[in-house]
């Protein structure tokens, strides 16, 4: 037993230089940017009272919180079928389907933002397609909108919603549902008062992944929306780029991490 304790102690002891290295990279770096955003050693609230005084910054606020929300549901609409007929279908075709959601995940984001581009851009494929069938006589606006924003971003989070679900999906013991039916519960009873809630879990964690990704998303807002489609992100990068006012970039980083 005292080996065993050794041993345990002795692991934890190995995760020191990896718990240095990130308190030096990640944490350091944070606590000073949190102390520039409180004006240190002064430490005032004046850069976030300037930032919620200004009725575009809590606009874009407002605007990112919205635009991750309704990402988040679409992804849950979309992605939870999806991971149902992954955990339905046999073990060999469902590895054929998962490889075919990981590959476009580890595609570069850029790239995949600037393919929606190429789709639905006013020169791009359906565009010239509808015209082509001469369906319209002008380009239709499929992109610098919010619409736009939010089907590369549902693109983009799709896997990031699905592997969770089928992973909770699959540890669901399918015997509950064959009791259920012989117990005489039709499929939807069956579906709605038992799988259901027992797949709760991975719909919670994929949401909670989901909603945090697409708050700090950058490159697809500004690639895919319009002027008033800004999230957060653009609007920090934007301060940077203008005036670089540290304390007043910070404010609205932290604002954003809350």
């Amino acid at each position: 037993m005292n080996t065993l304790y050794r041993l345990g102690r002795m692991s934890i002891a190995l995760t020191f230089p990896a718990l240095a290295i990130l308190l030096a990279v990640l944490g350091i770096p944070a606590i000073l940017l949190f102390l520039t955003s409180l004006n240190a050693p002064v430490f005032s609230l004046t850069k976030y009272e300037a930032f919620f005084n200004r009725q575009a910054n809590v606009r874009v606020l407002l605007q990112t919180v919205e635009v991750s929300v309704i990402a988040t549901a679409m992804c849950v609409i979309i992605g939870y079928p999806t991971a149902y007929l992954f955990a339905a279908v046999s073990k060999g075709l469902r590895m054929v389907l998962l490889v075919l959601v990981i590959i476009p995940y580890l595609t570069s984001v850029l790239v995949r933002t600037y393919a929606w581009i190429v789709i639905v851009g006013d020169t791009g494929l359906i565009n010239n397609l509808l015209l082509r069938l001469e369906l319209i006589s002008n380009p239709v606006p499929l992109i610098y909108n919010r619409m736009a924003v939010y089907i590369g971003t549902v693109h983009i989070m799709l896997p990031v919603m699905v592997l969770p679900l089928v992973g909770v999906m699959l540890g669901i013991d399918k015997s509950l549902t064959a009791a259920a039916r012989s117990m005489g519960a039709r499929s939807f009873a069956t579906f709605w008062r038992g799988f259901l809630p027992l797949s709760l879990p991975g719909v919670r964690s994929g949401s909670l992944l989901v909603f945090v990704l697409c708050l700090g998303f950058y490159i697809t807002p500004a690639a895919l929306g319009g002027l008033g489609d800004a999230m957060l992100s653009t609007f920090i990068a934007a301060q940077v780029e203008s005036s670089f006012d540290l304390a007043r970039i910070a404010a609205s980083s932290f604002i954003l991490l809350g």
